[in-house]
């Protein structure tokens, strides 16, 4: 559920949205990238493929067993800057192409913000309920 909002709130904002087998993509966020990003899902589809597992509710038990601890003390820079690392120069350029346009709205003002890609620019107006396009 929570899923299908935030694919109908994207496509509200603007951004096109790709089913997936399970999921959803942002249409223009690179293939290696959305890899890159997807580790956790890629380990738990590991484990569960080396144990046997099939069933969906099972493997989102996995997700909890199979975590990495988190690394204390890390600033938002040093998070940010991590991040940045783990795309080239090209996926970054794919990826600002993808969100310079979309505008997102103030949750007090009837006139829409533009996105500049930092943290904290996200509307904190609750997901649509309205069934989607998703």
């Amino acid at each position: 559920m929570f899923r299908t909002r935030l694919a109908n709130r994207l496509q509200a904002l603007g951004y096109d949205i790709r089913k997936t087998k399970d999921d959803f993509e942002i249409t223009g966020v690179p293939e290696r990238t959305i890899k890159e990003f997807s580790r956790r899902t890629t380990l738990i589809e590991k484990t569960a493929d080396l144990l046997g597992i099939k069933k969906p509710e099972t493997k989102a038990k996995l997700g909890a067993t199979t975590r990495e601890p988190k690394k204390e003390g890390q600033t938002w820079d040093s998070l940010v800057r991590g991040w940045e690392d783990r795309v080239t120069l090209r996926e970054r350029h794919a990826i600002h192409e993808t969100v310079a346009h979309k505008e997102i709205p103030s949750p007090n003002s009837p006139t829409p913000l533009p996105l500049t890609g930092q943290c904290g620019t996200a509307s904190s107006a609750p997901p649509s309920s309205q069934n989607g396009n998703w």
